[in-house]
């Protein structure tokens, strides 16, 4: 190959590299967001109950959730933003949730008067963290974290609040095999494990059951 050919071999693949890595990204976004199968928790053990779930807010600073990436460890001067979604991450997580409640044998409603309880939920995290690559591949930490707040209709004055996260570990290859295809499992793991943590909480249960 003569060297203007290596030249410009070089150029296309600093522009064409990245943008393929973009696709990736952009074509997990709308389906990497799956809802967890249900866990059978200590929730199938107490009465029926019904759950009115408010709209859920979002406090996070960013607005989007977030590839954060780093070489050695996570940093968060390096942003990808993450976008657009079929739904908003707090409605994501709020699916989740209500999902697991009903796989369990509850009933989830929107308006409170015909509710046993209401649910408010608060997310606080819903990102992707790089903690190392090589060239070859690279390792990453999911993150989805919320804070519950749960009333109970016939004394206002009972309230539980409690924060639950999940996170989950794992690495993918590299762009030509797989690349951010392969955070799919990764990022339903997560919201899987934050699910699970509410679902099997003693503390929850107690407060549901009294």
């Amino acid at each position: 190959m003569k060297p203007y050919d290596v030249y410009l071999f070089r150029v296309a693949a600093v522009i064409v590299i990245p943008l393929i890595f973009l696709g990736c990204a952009h074509g997990v976004l709308n389906s990497a967001y799956l809802l967890p199968e249900p866990t059978g928790s200590p929730l199938k053990n107490i009465s029926p109950k019904t759950f009115a779930f408010k709209e859920f807010s979002d406090a996070r600073e960013d607005a989007d959730p977030l590839f954060v990436f780093g070489d050695n460890k996570p940093r968060n001067d390096v942003k990808w933003k993450m976008g657009p979604l079929e739904q908003p991450p707090a409605t994501i997580v709020a699916t989740a949730i209500k999902r697991e409640f009903e796989m369990n044998g509850h009933t989830c409603v929107a308006d409170t008067p015909s509710s046993d309880f209401i649910i408010e939920g608060s997310l606080q995290k819903y990102k992707v963290v790089g903690t190392g690559s090589s060239y070859f591949q690279q390792k990453f930490r999911t993150e989805v974290a919320v804070k519950l707040t749960v009333t109970s209709v016939s004394d206002t004055k009972r309230v539980f609040t409690k924060n639950y996260e999940g996170e989950y570990a794992g690495v993918i290859g590299a762009v030509g095999s797989g690349g951010l295809g392969n955070l799919i499992p990764l990022l339903k793991a997560a919201l899987f494990e934050m699910v699970k943590e509410i679902s099997t909480d003693p503390e929850l249960i107690a407060f549901i059951e009294k």
